[in-house]
């Protein structure tokens, strides 16, 4: 039912910083990049060289790219033994189990901690994300440190599945075979669902209030150290008609306002001017690649800072104003 969606890399391309040697030393992050619906390993490389180009530390890139069917099948129903559960159980297993090398001998790094950055384009990144945090419960050597919003996190209802909504705009990217399928898939299920008295509607209508309010809430213990929230980057647009502005600014509102264990959350937000759906990058390049180095360095430094258990005595000297200010 699905294609496959492999997490090796394109064309044999290495996914890391170009020298190794320059980087010892310096703080590792393992970057997820999870694309958008309809896109390429080549349009995320673009991405990938913005992280191996960064001096300040080494990025390890895992471009990850879901098929069709399994995003629009985590639009519609939740379930945990669906494929984009399966693709992020390979993903959590790809970073844990990774090994660092150099210089004619392999160093086994499995059981030292991995910290990630998951830079999530648009809902096919959101899910993606949805799955991983659910499963680093039980996966105790890898951290979530940072996390990008990259024309996501979209509000969608059920009226947008059934009566030409986001998720119908959506479908124009992908091929004529996927469209037919999800046609076909929609027309099954909710046949299965009347055959034994339930409402496919209201199946679609729960899944999208509980996606929602996991986006207003996401973040739980097992992710994220109790004192030590993620930070957050929210890029988005004023005319990006797949991830509504208004409902994205509420929710980057709430995160911001959010208070867990008497740790304000570091939530930090940069609106491109008339950019389209997960094309900030290519309209605003400069402005795009300062915003995200700038967010990865400041996790580095909150990292640091959390080493050298000081945090509490400049936390309020740094923060999201002053990586804003930059740009």
């Amino acid at each position: 039912m699905y294609n496959t969606c492999s997490l090796k890399n394109n064309n044999g391309r290495n996914y890391t910083s170009k020298n190794n040697s320059h980087h010892k030393g310096k703080m590792v992050f393992h970057v997820i990049l999870a694309g958008w619906l309809g896109s390429t390993h080549r349009a995320l490389d673009k991405y990938a060289d913005l992280y191996r180009k960064m001096k300040f530390c080494r990025c390890i890139v895992h471009p990850v790219i879901a098929p069709p069917m399994s995003v629009f099948e985590a639009s519609l129903v939740e379930d945990n033994s669906s494929h984009m559960r399966n693709l992020a159980m390979s993903l959590v297993d790809r970073v844990s189990s990774w090994m660092e090398g150099g210089e004619g001998c392999v160093e086994e790094a499995s059981q030292a901690e991995k910290l990630v950055i998951f830079h999530s384009f648009s809902n096919g990144g959101c899910f993606l994300l949805e799955q991983f945090r659910n499963l680093m419960c039980s996966t105790a050597n890898i951290r979530i440190v940072g996390t990008i919003f990259d024309s996501s996190p979209a509000f969608y209802s059920n009226n947008d599945v059934f009566y030409g909504g986001q998720l119908s705009r959506a479908m124009q990217y992908t091929s004529w075979f996927d469209r037919m399928r999800l046609r076909l898939y929609l027309s099954g299920r909710a046949w299965r669902r009347r055959k034994i008295g339930l409402k496919f509607e209201e199946e679609v209508k729960e899944r999208a209030r509980t996606y929602w309010r996991r986006m207003l809430e996401h973040g739980t213990s097992c992710t994220s150290s109790p004192n030590d929230p993620e930070p957050e980057l929210y890029l988005y647009s004023n005319v990006d008609s797949l991830c509504p502005m208004k409902p994205l600014e509420l929710l980057i509102r709430h995160r911001s306002n959010e208070v867990k264990h008497q740790r304000r959350r570091y939530v930090m937000k940069v609106l491109f001017d008339k950019s389209p759906h997960c094309c900030h990058l290519r309209t605003q390049p400069h402005i795009y690649e300062l915003s995200v180095k700038n967010f990865v360095e400041f996790c580095g430094l909150l990292k640091n800072i959390n080493k050298l258990k000081s945090r509490s005595l400049i936390r309020d000297e740094i923060g999201s104003p002053l990586l804003l200010s930059r740009l």
